[in-house]
């Protein structure tokens, strides 16, 4: 996983150093921002209690309620795909939950993360529709009432909408954005606990996209 990840940052930072230079002479740079909302996103948990010479666990899917998204990007389009750098932020709370195994107070997850993105566009007029993907580096923190817990390693994302206007184009879109896993120990009074989560969110967003180039 560490080399993973270092190949994901070293990815994304290729890409977001690499883009003005890449774009010098185009008529394609561009930069864009968007703001989301995150309509669904769960966290699959998995605790470990060590007390003494006994261990408890527990496990399950904690569904995360409804959060915020948002992000700035810098890319070039080079005929029909795009390919950015994107910087983004997410911030969720960990729903209530009926499970006692898994029972969490005023818990908030999240995330930054820079991404390498490639998209495609489909020129049908006056409107276009696009997918695309991206990988990257990300940065999972959960605050809880005791203090913060950081963790951080790959994070990647789906992606899809639609692009309309002329020179200044505005963007409707989806994405799946999947956090980098989340590992940490904790000590809480007699015990030693061991916390793993891994969590991922749907989000739709509305952006701008404004060009810099001729």
């Amino acid at each position: 996983m560490k080399k993973t990840a270092l190949f994901a940052v070293a990815a994304s930072a290729a890409a977001l150093f690499a883009l003005p230079a890449a774009a010098q002479g185009m008529e394609g740079l561009y930069v864009q921002g968007n703001l989301g909302y995150s309509l669904a996103g769960s966290a699959d948990v998995d605790i470990t209690v060590t007390d003494g010479t006994d261990t408890e666990t527990a496990s399950g899917e904690v569904d995360l309620d409804n959060g915020w998204l948002v992000s700035g990007a810098l890319g070039t389009s080079l005929g029909g795909v795009r390919v950015e750098g994107e910087v983004l932020y997410t911030s969720n709370d960990l729903a209530d939950t009926d499970d006692e195994d898994l029972e969490f107070t005023d818990v908030t997850v999240t995330q930054w993360a820079v991404m390498a993105n490639a998209l495609y566009d489909f020129a049908l007029g006056g409107v276009t529709p696009y997918v695309g993907a991206g990988i990257g580096y990300g940065s999972t923190n959960l605050e809880v009432e005791d203090g913060d817990l950081d963790d951080a390693g790959l994070a990647w994302q789906l992606r899809g909408g639609v692009t309309f206007g002329e020179a200044v184009k505005w963007d409707i879109g989806y994405r799946y954005l999947n956090f980098a896993d989340f590992e940490a120990d904790m000590d809480e009074e007699d015990a030693s606990v061991s916390l793993e989560a891994a969590a991922a969110v749907h989000a739709v967003s509305v952006g701008v996209r404004i060009p810099l180039g001729g």
